[in-house]
């Protein structure tokens, strides 16, 4: 079965050898791609096995410095390679010796060696590791240092006539593998790492959304300030929108104009997912400092909508413990000024959970004073906003206070590695551990903690993902998949860009995890995107790629001479480079506080002891177990009573405080 697969996938292909092409290949496309000359690659051998013993197949796992895969030469490279270095006494088991540890083999050792390839073919189809399939290689002896390993050797520079520095020639892009080669190869990474959750069921598909747009008109610049400011080219300020879905609306935080008449004007990109047409607002944010002389920024931002209005934090000077409020439907803002409260979560909110219960503003992140045990909470019905504010009636902005969780508080994780959701008066919590999510849930009634019972094949390692609800479900998505070195390959393993091809669900009525493949228009630019739900459906926004928005797994800044993005902008002025919709991830749509399906309890709360009354204290904790010791004494008569009744008391103890 194995032949007559490559058989049909690789034209010409022989039982005998699979690096051979026999003469009766059919003079397809294929074919002809695969008979063009292939220019010659350098590649540093990592390690090498023989399955079968030293009389089978070679296999050897290789690296170019980018990427990483296996190839097996035919029988004829492997006589042609020993043959030309007779010299070195190489046989197959050569390449299970390392030159770097000084390992002995018969022979010399080829473990970290660089050998040339001359003639090669992808063979992918040959298992879940892309195969190259060897025809002809040659030991490039004295360059085992070439690609940058053990010891990265500086180049001489050279010169010419008149002690002029040369240029050099620029270096191939990829020296292994074609741009459609590495897609392909990333393709069959990420099904490796997901493992079981491979589902291939074609349930959801993604569409890029065509949208319209309403800008000032060019004549209004002259007159008009604000019209030359928003007709001004802008960039992402923070290198990722936060992204704010009110009913059929998403608001993104936020645009910085090129050209700009304060510094504290910024511009808030507004998407109506109804009609998919995009409209842009200048807001003046008066938390950012008159005498700045750039708006840097200043962190990335998150933002909540409460009893309607928007409250942003972050993305300002985070000593000057401000919070932003913006009318969603003027949009007029207020700086709101915290300065000297003590419990206001000066905090990274990149990495903070942040959301509203009622009226309770809450704010949880790792880098608080408490850690993830401890939440910040503030009253939005103490805001008080007057009309004209004076000394003696002044703007009250409400207090915040620190509120101590108890029970199962989630552990100290990673940049990234965890993300939260409010669904009614819950809190729940998804953490990436070391091979899977974890799912812990708030009370924010009572605050405490406690583990989902989740079931179903749990999502992969991941960090830097994003999660939202719609509905009674949680969405894990994006993000980057991990996977651990193997012995070939030291260091901290790798890391592939998880993309958006696969959707994770967590059914909170059920608490069941399940897992989709996703079709269509997939999401795959290397920036930075911003999720959104409404209703039924996720909506994802891509900025417009520059330094701040690169974002690639392997890739820390934006490569030099990268292709520009030559598609139509979904904003002609703005950053939003590209608009995608996930449609009907729930459907129909579900309502968030019904709870009446949910198959399983939460456990019961912990008790606070010290907010009983004298009574109900004494019946939950003494009186039940000194009844028990009181009837033992009268029925035994012990010599010691006192003593006897002290270790009864302390023997059936069943849970009360000691």
């Amino acid at each position: 079965m194995r032949n007559d697969v490559l058989a049909t996938f690789c034209p010409g292909y022989s039982a005998d050898d699979p690096t051979v092409l026999t003469d009766k290949a059919p003079n397809t496309a294929r074919s002809n791609e695969e008979a063009e000359v292939k220019p010659v690659r350098l590649v540093r051998i990592q390690a090498g096995k023989l399955p079968n013993g030293e009389g089978g197949r070679l296999e050897l796992v290789v690296t170019d410095g980018r990427h990483d895969c296996t190839l097996i030469p035919s029988e004829p490279a492997l006589k042609a390679y020993f043959h030309e270095n007779a010299d070195q006494r190489i046989s197959k088991a050569s390449f299970l010796g390392d030159r770097r540890t000084g390992q002995t083999v018969e022979g010399a050792p080829m473990v970290g060696e660089v050998i040339r390839l001359d003639d090669y073919r992808l063979v992918v189809e040959s298992g879940p590791c892309p195969v190259y399939a060897v025809r002809r290689m040659t030991y490039m002896e004295g360059m085992a240092d070439e690609l940058g390993g053990d010891e990265d050797e500086e180049e001489e520079e050279e010169e010419d006539e008149d002690g002029n520095k040369k240029e050099k020639a620029p270096k191939p892009e990829d020296p292994l593998v074609s741009q459609a080669e590495a897609e392909r190869i990333l393709s069959i990474k990420r099904r490796e790492v997901r493992g079981e959750a491979a589902d291939k069921t074609p349930v959801l598909s993604w569409e890029k959304m065509q949208t319209t747009q309403d800008n000032p008109k060019a004549a209004e610049k002259k007159d008009n300030p604000t019209a030359a400011t928003l007709l001004s080219t802008a960039s992402c300020l923070h290198g990722k929108y936060a992204a704010l879905a009110v009913g059929p609306k998403i608001f993104y935080f936020f645009d910085k104009p090129s050209r700009c008449g304060s510094v504290q004007e910024r511009v808030v990109t507004l998407l109506d997912t109804e009609r998919v047409h995009i409209t842009r607002h200048l807001i003046i944010d008066p938390r950012i400092p008159t005498d700045c002389e750039m708006d840097i920024g200043f962190g990335q931002p998150a933002a909540v909508a409460v009893d309607g209005n928007m409250f942003v934090f972050g993305g300002s000077p985070i000593e000057q413990q401000q919070v932003l409020r913006m009318d969603p439907l003027s949009f007029a803002t207020t700086s709101l000024d915290y300065e000297g409260d003590e419990a206001f979560p000066a905090c990274d909110f990149a990495d903070a959970i942040v959301g509203c219960v009622g009226g309770q503003l809450m704010v949880l992140a790792g880098d608080l004073t408490g850690g993830w045990g401890s939440l910040r909470v503030l009253d939005t019905t103490q805001i008080k906003l007057e009309p004209e504010a004076t000394e003696e009636q002044p703007d009250v902005f409400g207090k915040w206070h620190t509120v101590i969780t108890e029970a199962e508080v989630p552990p100290p994780c990673g940049p990234g590695e965890r993300k939260g959701v409010f669904i009614g008066h819950e809190l729940w919590v998804v953490t990436a551990c070391e091979e899977r999510l974890e799912v812990h849930v708030l009370d924010t009634e009572k605050m405490y903690w406690h583990k989902a019972p989740v079931t179903g094949l749990r999502p992969p390692h991941l960090r830097h993902f994003d999660a939202i609800s719609v509905g009674r479900q949680i969405h894990v998505l994006g993000g980057q998949l991990s996977k651990l070195p193997t012995p070939a390959f030291k260091g901290e393993g790798f890391v592939y860009d998880s993309g958006h091809d696969y959707l994770y669900s967590l059914n909170m009525d059920r608490c069941e995890w399940t897992q989709k493949h996703c079709h269509g228009q997939i999401p795959a630019d290397p920036v930075h995107m911003a999720v959104a739900a409404t209703e039924s459906d996720v909506w994802v926004v891509a900025p417009t790629l520059d330094a701040k928005t690169w974002w690639r797994a392997g890739a820390p800044t934006l490569p030099e001479n990268y292709p520009e993005n030559k598609s139509v902008k979904a904003t002609k002025f703005g950053a939003l480079q590209s608009v995608f919709l996930l449609p009907k991830v729930v459907y129909p749509p579900e309502d968030t506080g019904d709870l009446r399906d949910r198959t399983w309890q939460p456990p019961a709360a912990p008790t606070k002891w010290e907010d009983l009354e004298d009574r109900e204290y004494l019946n939950r904790t003494v009186w039940p177990i000194l009844q028990h010791g009181l009837t033992l004494l009268e029925k035994e008569r012990p010599n010691r009573p006192v003593r006897a009744l002290a270790e009864f008391l302390l023997s059936h103890n069943t849970g009360a405080p000691l």
